[in-house]
């Protein structure tokens, strides 16, 4: 027959159509794994046994317990130190608060209670992580003492009543004798005193926070 041309594509037409198509797929690739979401911090949802349990400083001094009660609260419990050599030996002083704090996410707010300018932000991070902001001074801590830092989760028992106890109270059962109990609502900052701290009374203050 006359008059009549088969379609045949060249070969470099053929491969530079799949080229084309290759960069294409290639493109889209890279811009997919490019614009990705990720969680950063205030987008992440905690689950309650996320945040359920007792966190401590890298200095091994300081403890926060955490008990998720839902509907976007959490009981807290402060339990901070400051530890100093005077001229009398080892001595510390404390701070303690306890309370409800709102969360969102993966951000918790607390603001202690009977406490002036204070606020404290708490961000839960992967791994146990806790990391712990402190706005204002007023928070009624004692001299030095502040909530500031990254605290790691020792424990994910849920704390109970009996868990969520003062430091202060702790403090003044122990050191009954003495005026020179400091932490809490009951730290003034025109009166600052010390604790001289004795083995046994750091004992029985970790005792009383497991």
């Amino acid at each position: 027959m006359t008059g009549q041309r088969t379609g045949v594509a060249e070969p470099s037409s053929v491969g530079a159509v799949c080229d084309r198509r290759f960069f294409v797929v290639l493109l889209a690739l890279l811009v997919a794994a490019f614009f990705v979401p990720t969680a950063t911090a205030g987008e992440r949802s905690v689950t309650a046994a996320e945040a359920n349990g007792t966190y401590r400083d890298v200095e091994g001094k300081s403890e926060i317990k955490i008990l998720a009660l839902g509907h976007g609260k959490l009981k807290v419990q402060l339990a901070l130190v400051y530890e100093y050599r005077s001229g009398a030996g080892p001595a510390a002083n404390v701070g303690d608060a306890s309370g409800e704090a709102t969360i969102e996410n993966d951000i918790a707010v607390f603001v202690p209670e009977e406490a002036g300018a204070c606020k404290i932000t708490m961000t839960f991070l992967p791994n146990g992580k806790l990391k712990v902001e402190q706005q204002g001074e007023e928070c009624g801590f004692g001299h030095n003492v502040r909530a500031d830092g990254t605290f790691r989760k020792i424990s994910n028992r849920k704390p109970n009543d009996v868990d969520l106890v003062f430091l202060s109270t702790t403090c003044r059962a122990d050191l009954s004798r003495q005026s020179d109990c400091v932490g809490g609502s009951q730290a003034k900052a025109d009166q600052l005193s010390t604790i001289n701290l004795l083995p046994e009374l750091l004992q029985k203050t970790v005792d009383r926070m497991k």
